[in-house]
């Protein structure tokens, strides 16, 4: 997301799967990684001991466009687990490889708050338990925040949602809650 002010753009919302410890990165949300398929996909029934990097080798990892810390994700978890992966697509959108997951073409990681999961009880998200794989969300400030005459409160606005939100994925089972549902009802009241 952007907010934009005279000077063009001023904030910009990203993840990483690095530390940024960069000055104008404001750390906003720490997200977990599950390895996500269709209940129709032969990982479904496979144990834990049963995927092995030859299993993991013969898959397509799907990540969204633009979405690096994904990417970064998905060569650290076939670099950690000793595979190459058939092959790492990159999707228009979430909802585009949410869609190929359902109909059972290929795998991918996938950030357990962010995402409107819920809409999407086919898919199975298993967690990576051997070495779990994060990322964080960023509020980067693009101009100086003086220069944006409510620069600091739109930061605090900021800190405090992406705090909720992290709150709320904690607290519920967001397969079967939406946290978009739910950050809107916690708001309105």
């Amino acid at each position: 997301g952007q907010a934009a002010g005279n000077s063009g753009t001023m904030f910009f919302v990203d993840s990483y799967f690095r530390p940024q410890n960069r000055s104008g990165f404001i750390p906003l949300m720490e997200e977990t990684f599950y390895l996500a398929y269709s209940d129709r996909h032969r990982f479904a029934r496979m144990s834990d001991e049963e995927l092995t990097p030859e299993e993991y080798s013969k898959e397509t990892f799907l990540y969204s466009k633009g979405c690096h810390s994904a990417y970064d994700a998905t060569r650290a978890f076939s670099k950690h687990n000793d595979f190459e992966p058939m092959g790492i697509m990159e999707c228009v959108s979430t909802e585009t490889i949410l869609t190929f997951l359902e109909s059972g073409m290929g795998v991918a990681l996938i950030p357990d708050i962010s995402w409107n999961i819920s809409k999407h009880p086919s898919i199975i998200y298993r967690p990576i338990s051997d070495k779990p794989l994060t990322r964080t969300l960023y509020l980067q400030t693009l101009l100086p925040v003086d220069s944006f005459p409510v620069g600091d409160s739109f930061i605090s606005f900021c800190k405090e949602y992406f705090q909720m939100i992290q709150r709320l994925g904690k607290k519920h089972d967001l397969k079967r809650e939406s946290i978009v549902e739910l950050a809107a009802e916690t708001v309105s009241k």
